[in-house]
């Protein structure tokens, strides 16, 4: 038998004053653990803690039951408590078992039961109670039914409460509890360290608040959590680190937070390094000062780039008025007001077009013809044109002048470029596509200009040829008048001759 673990005692009268019987409840352990027999076992009261004088006989008991440690036995010793303080020592198979107990409050009981008078204590099986006035443990004038001045140290029997104040229970004899500073606390686990000042550690296993930094630090339980800087706390799970002065940690596995008035809600490896930072869920890692990081759950870190960001990684969408982002990165059920609104995928010179589409998604215009079918030429698209009408207005939400077309009106003509809400009613239209009705326009016009152009020209040709002809006309009717000049002189010439002669036969008559 290695050594007596745990001694719990009670008291009671068997019988007159001169039979004063306590009963006596222990616990062994061998080296395999609780043991289980029946041993043989001594015991022998004596005035000192070591050493000193035997008080009385010795009790000797050949078979005492030991069942998975336990065992109980009655041991009168006589009239032998009134001197003082005695101190049992058991024997178990021949073994002495160190160190001997104080046997103190049992034969207090035991008077006062067996005194004259009212019964201040009265027992309940192995239990014993006072009723009358309070009990004090460490000072002479207890001013609540119990009183304990000092420290505290309750559990195993290798805990320490060594600080001012301080508090242990829990704990065994492999794995100790300690609270080694003013006012410190361990509540309760195995193997916990309060090394700050009114620091606390309620339970778990391997958990610390090291060092005199670390004044003020908690720790609710969990497995080796640390509490490292002043104020800081860890509500528990494993292996999490608050260093950061009033750096905090609910609770998760692997995280650390070294910022000042940091804070870490839960997870796994996450960081908050950051003053006044925020990290949550799988290897987000807020990095700089007024951060914000929450990271869903892939197996990667999630870093911030600079101070006061506000980053979220959520493969399956973030909602907002919403719990179905319904397949979006971002999906906002109602209103939503941006200043400026950049696509990192569009270069700001490109002028690239948005569109809204079938789905009512803003979505960059695409042109190419593999992504579309059925392709034709639009008809009359002077025709649209002319039936469209420009307007100007003043706006009802600003009283600004502008001017363009009315969906509605568009709607009658052109409803493809028309967007309408999920009631059906119009809502605006898309500006940029009446640039295609213009270009099919401005061609129909160039179209009917060149047929005119090549009508006006084969007019012209033809008018050309005419004047050839005619002057090919004029120019044989030039010749033809000069002939005829030049004939009419011979004529005239002719007729001057005939008419000579006419003269000369009259007068030759």
């Amino acid at each position: 038998m290695r050594r007596l673990l745990i001694i719990v005692m009670a008291a009671g009268l068997m019988g007159p004053l001169a039979a004063e019987t306590i009963t006596y409840q222990g616990q062994l352990q061998d080296d395999d653990g609780p043991y289980t027999g029946t041993p043989g076992m001594e015991f022998r009261l004596f005035d000192s803690l070591e050493g000193g004088n035997q008080v009385g006989g010795e009790i000797v008991l050949s078979a005492v039951p030991v069942t998975d440690g336990l065992f109980q036995v009655d041991l009168d010793f006589g009239s032998v408590y009134d001197a003082g303080p005695v101190y049992l020592e058991v024997t178990v198979a021949g073994s002495t078992l160190e160190p001997r107990q104080t046997i103190t409050a049992a034969p207090i009981a035991v008077h006062a039961l067996t005194a004259g008078g009212d019964e201040l204590w009265t027992e309940d099986g192995s239990d014993i109670h006072y009723s009358d006035g309070n009990v004090g443990i460490g000072t002479e004038s207890p001013g609540v039914p119990l009183e304990v001045e000092g420290s505290g140290q309750f559990g195993g029997d290798a805990n320490e409460a060594t600080g001012t104040n301080s508090f242990v229970t829990g704990g065994s004899s492999n794995f100790p509890n300690r609270a080694v500073r003013t006012n410190s606390f361990v509540g309760g686990g195995r193997d916990n360290f309060s090394d700050g000042p009114r620091s606390a550690i309620v339970g778990g296993n391997d958990n610390a608040t090291p060092g005199l930094s670390t004044s003020n630090a908690f720790i609710g339980g969990g497995d080796r959590n640390t509490a490292s800087s002043a104020n800081s706390f860890v509500g528990g799970g494993a292996l999490n680190t608050a260093d950061g002065r009033r750096s905090a940690i609910a609770g998760g596995h692997g995280n650390s937070s070294s910022g000042w008035d940091s804070f870490i809600a839960g997870g796994s490896s996450n960081k908050a390094d950051g003053d006044v930072s925020f990290a949550g869920g799988r290897q987000a890692h807020a990095e700089h000062d007024g951060t914000f990081v929450w990271a869903d759950n892939q197996w990667s870190n999630f870093v911030s780039t600079g101070e006061d960001q506000f980053l979220i990684r959520a493969d399956g969408g973030v909602g907002v008025g919403t719990n179905d982002p319904d397949g979006a990165q971002l999906h906002v059920d109602g209103i939503a007001r941006v200043s400026h609104l950049e696509f990192h995928s569009l270069s700001p010179a490109s002028g690239t077009d948005l569109c809204v589409d079938s789905s009512s998604r803003v979505v960059v215009c695409g042109s190419s013809k593999r992504l579309k079918h059925d392709i034709e030429t639009l008809d009359a698209p002077l025709s649209l044109v002319n039936a469209l009408r420009p307007v100007r207005y003043n706006w009802n939400s600003s009283g600004e002048s502008d001017i363009g077309l009315i969906a509605e009106e568009v709607a009658e003509v052109i409803p493809e470029i028309v967007h309408f809400d999920e009631d059906g009613q119009v809502d605006t239209l898309q500006y940029s596509r009446v640039a295609a009705i213009l270009v099919g326009a401005i061609q129909e016009q160039g179209q009917e200009f060149s047929g005119l152009l090549e009508d006006s020209e084969k007019r012209l040709a033809e008018s050309e040829k005419r004047l050839e002809q005619l002057e090919a006309e004029n120019a044989e009717l030039s010749g033809l008048a000069e002939r005829n000049a030049e004939l009419e002189d011979r004529l005239a010439a002719l007729e001057a001759l005939l008419l000579e002669d006419r003269q000369v036969a009259e007068r030759s008559q």
